[in-house]
């Protein structure tokens, strides 16, 4: 009477499904939420609370920032807003990281072909996410939502998923990008990368590395000729980003709570 829902088919790595998808794919959420979380922190403890030798004064943007922009904001509630913008930002990256990290494995994608493009566009959608995260501190500070209960910070985690849901769609092609870039080099290649064999990336990465090794053929050469990808930005990009995420988890989980990270002063 009832029929039996067919099983989700997903791509072969190496002749066989990969096991426990489901809990890898947990495990990948939360390190997403991990990532989107720790780099949108990371930018804001680099830009006003790290301390730099070369600057005069005390050597950083925080009392510049914690007064207003420089006594631009004369509002009672600035303190407010100031930690909304980063925290509404928090959210909405971790929802664009997931789309990236989780996003469904393909073969060759549509693609950003030049360079340039590729990084150029992800500063014009931080701009436009740091836009998004200002319009809903508005609303939960001063606007209808500032008399709302926040129990459990969830205007911050709705709205903020909200603007990385829409913001996704212009972030779709450069995370495309960024993860066909990746395993498309690995698969010019002769032998199985690390990662695939262990699971130290995504499953759907290392689905796509096995879909684009059916797809390619020819000889060693004439695969890594034809594959060819930027060999230097994607890795700086992925690089970076790593390192601005480690940085925000520093100062949100280590420092915040009185520890000491060395090289980060305030």
């Amino acid at each position: 009477m009832f029929q039996k829902k067919e099983k989700k088919k997903y791509p072969l790595v190496n002749g066989s499904m990969i096991q426990f998808r489901g809990i890898q794919q947990l495990i990948w959420t939360a390190f997403s939420a991990l990532l989107g979380a720790g780099f949108i922190a990371g930018l804001y403890w680099l830009a006003f609370e790290q301390h730099y030798a070369f600057l005069p004064g005390s050597g950083s943007l925080n009392l510049w920032w914690h007064n207003g922009m420089g006594g631009l904001i004369h509002s009672p509630r600035w303190d407010d807003y100031r930690h909304a913008i980063r925290d509404n930002g928090e959210p909405a990256l971790w929802v664009m990281v997931a789309a990236t990290l989780l996003g469904k494995a393909r073969g060759k994608p549509r693609v950003l072909l030049h360079s340039w493009v590729l990084a150029v566009a992800p500063l014009f959608l931080l701009a436009l996410l740091v836009a998004g995260a200002v319009g809903i501190a508005w609303i939960t500070v001063y606007g209808p939502l500032s008399h709302v209960s926040d129990i459990f910070s969830w205007q911050q985690l709705v709205l903020g998923a909200v603007l990385g849901r829409v913001l996704h769609f212009a972030w779709a092609p450069i995370g495309s990008t960024i993860r066909y870039r990746v395993t498309s080099a690995a698969a010019a290649k002769a032998g199985t990368p690390l990662w695939v064999t262990l699971p130290l990336l995504p499953p759907a990465w290392r689905e796509s590395w096995a879909v684009l090794r059916t797809e390619m053929t020819g000889t060693l050469k004439e695969r890594k000729d034809k594959y060819r990808q930027s060999r230097v930005m994607v890795p700086l990009m992925v690089l970076a980003f790593l390192l601005i995420s480690v940085i925000g988890n520093c100062a949100k989980y280590i420092i915040a709570h009185g520890g000491h990270v060395p090289g980060m002063t305030s």
